[in-house]
């Protein structure tokens, strides 16, 4: 058996039990074994090495990923493509639990929506985040996750909280993303989708007060 491709925990067994037995090691055999474990030590340490490289990519795209979220609105709209940079062209965005209503959205849909917040439903507004730190990255398991405490500041509304956990997926390379999954409180949720439709209500009659006005003004008939 070559004892250099032996882990050590397939050694130590084995060993345990041929002593038991009453086997006796000479001193060809120990400094075999000495070799397999320093051998086996050197791969865990190279391993582990890489491991951590990898990681810390991972770690530096998600990063980018949601700092670009800091700096979106109004006034610096090319930060939706640093939103979009490190997706697939397929990524899908989930929000989870279910109980929050919210759709799965591709890159389109999800692209329409922040554009539609931004310019309609919370302008003008004032929008930050903070990325709890250490933000965790498993290089095995190709997934990073990240806790982000945000806040929404909209003209003539109360200040909107939200505290979510961002789960991101990454391809083999790991040089994209291929999913997101958001989880949220879904009562704040709830309690936002709410503050959205009466916006929308209050928007909506404010435009037909305003349309009416210039008709009338304009002479045209009610």
């Amino acid at each position: 058996m070559d004892l250099s491709i032996v882990s050590v925990g397939h050694l130590a067994r084995t060993l345990l039990q041929r002593l038991a037995e009453g086997d006796y090691l000479d001193s060809e055999t120990r400094h075999l074994i000495q070799d397999a474990m320093v051998s086996d030590i050197e791969r865990l340490s190279i391993r582990s090495q890489l491991d951590e490289e990898l990681a810390e990519e991972q770690r530096c795209i998600a990063m980018n990923i949601l700092t670009a979220y800091r700096c979106f609105n109004v006034e610096d709209a090319l930060q939706m493509n640093k939103i979009f940079e490190h997706r697939t062209s397929d990524c899908v965005q989930v929000t989870l639990p279910r109980s929050a209503g919210t759709p799965d959205r591709n890159n389109k849909q999800y692209r329409k929506y922040l554009q539609d917040l931004v310019l309609n439903d919370l302008a003008p507004f004032k929008g930050e985040i903070d990325i709890v730190q250490p933000i965790i990255s498993d290089a095995s398991a190709r997934t990073v996750v990240a806790k982000v405490h945000g806040q929404v500041h909209a003209e003539g509304r109360s200040t909107i909280h939200d505290h979510t956990v961002w789960f991101l997926y990454f391809t083999e390379d790991r040089d994209k993303v291929w999913k997101i999954e958001v989880w949220v409180d879904s009562k704040k949720a709830y309690e936002f989708q709410q503050q959205l439709a009466e916006w929308h209500k209050k928007n909506a009659g404010s435009n037909s007060s305003s349309a009416k006005q210039t008709d009338a003004q304009n002479g045209k008939p009610k």
